[in-house]
């Protein structure tokens, strides 16, 4: 408490933020640290891999979505013991991590920018686990430009429609512009195709 003792309010308030981009640093590090160790303990056999668990029981799904390396649950063990968490936080916590870097590469370069928090990018792969990989190649290229400025119900909304929209062929793509009173503009999602933008902005170019 001592160290802001006779500071001006601006000088306490350029402390707090030199204080939380520490904080980030620190983070983003960490989250550097997980990825080395995943590509170290990556293992062949499913058997080996390490999985969700539901309270006692082992769910058998790897702890991030197809595409992502299958990493050592021996290992893990190690891993999350040095991360300090507890056995279902801990491989949660770094399935979200793997989650992120290797389904959702645009999100995660948006990470490392800065153009989006740590804690939603962890908090959209507890939505994207379960989805196939075109889903999430999907998901990944609508929000990585634009990741920060989506509100969370858009962000939802995005991930509950594009499983339907990648598994049909010319099926309606989601789109997170507001519909106008005629409706919503009608998108479809060609594969191979340009997809739809995420931009709140209406159909003219700004």
């Amino acid at each position: 408490m001592e160290r802001y003792d006779g500071c001006s309010v601006g000088e306490v308030l350029d402390g707090i933020e030199a204080s939380l981009r520490r904080q980030r640093d620190a983070k983003l590090d960490e989250w550097a640290g997980i990825v080395a160790w995943a590509d170290a303990n990556v293992v062949d056999a499913p058997e080996d891999a390490a999985t969700i668990w539901d309270g006692i029981v082992d769910t058998a799904v790897p702890i991030a979505g197809p595409g992502a390396p299958l990493v050592s649950e021996f290992k893990l063990m190690e891993l999350i013991a040095v991360l300090g968490r507890s056995h279902d936080s801990g491989r949660l916590y770094v399935g979200r991590i793997l989650e992120v870097t290797w389904r959702l590469p645009e999100v995660f370069t948006a990470v490392i920018e800065g153009r989006c928090e740590v804690w939603r990018a962890l908090r959209l792969a507890d939505l994207t686990l379960g989805l196939p990989e075109e889903a999430t190649d999907f998901i990944d290229r609508q929000l990585g430009p634009v990741v920060s400025t989506c509100t969370w119900a858009q962000i939802e909304r995005l991930v509950a429609e594009a499983a339907p929209v990648v598994e049909v062929r010319g099926a309606p793509a989601p789109s997170l512009e507001t519909p106008g009173p005629g409706g919503p503009t009608p998108v479809v999602e060609v594969r191979g195709a340009p997809a739809p933008s995420l931009e709140t902005s209406g159909p003219s170019e700004r």
